[in-house]
């Protein structure tokens, strides 16, 4: 399946090749699939420190802690992916959210995941 990502800006040298949009295809629907592709084609921007992004498309899906090299999908991660991928067109964005420390993250995205589902 193919998929249209989008990610937000980092820093301001950051913006010489925005939008950031990319295309991939994954074999298998998994937000691990999803998480080894955007690792595959260095995706993100490396960071200086601490960073976490959101995986989102109307509602969120998990999160990739970068300095630990590492996804923390929400419970039932492969459904909420499949569910997004169906309301959003395929289409998924990235959202930084720097140095915050990621069980707080996680906390904001299990209550957004909550209020919408």
């Amino acid at each position: 399946m193919e998929i249209i990502l989008t990610r937000d800006s980092v820093h301001i040298s950051d913006d010489i090749d925005a939008p950031h949009t990319k295309s991939l295809v994954l074999e298998t629907l998994t937000v691990q699939e999803l998480f080894k592709e955007i690792k595959r084609i260095e995706y993100l921007p490396t960071v200086m420190g601490n960073c976490s992004w959101g995986i989102t498309g109307y509602g969120p899906i998990g999160l990739i802690v970068q300095q630990w090299n590492e996804l923390r999908p929400l419970i039932n991660g492969d459904m909420l992916l499949e569910m997004e991928l169906k309301r959003t067109g395929n289409r998924l964005h990235l959202c930084c959210f720097g140095s915050l420390e990621s069980k707080y993250i996680e906390e904001v995205l299990q209550n957004f995941k909550n209020v919408w589902t």
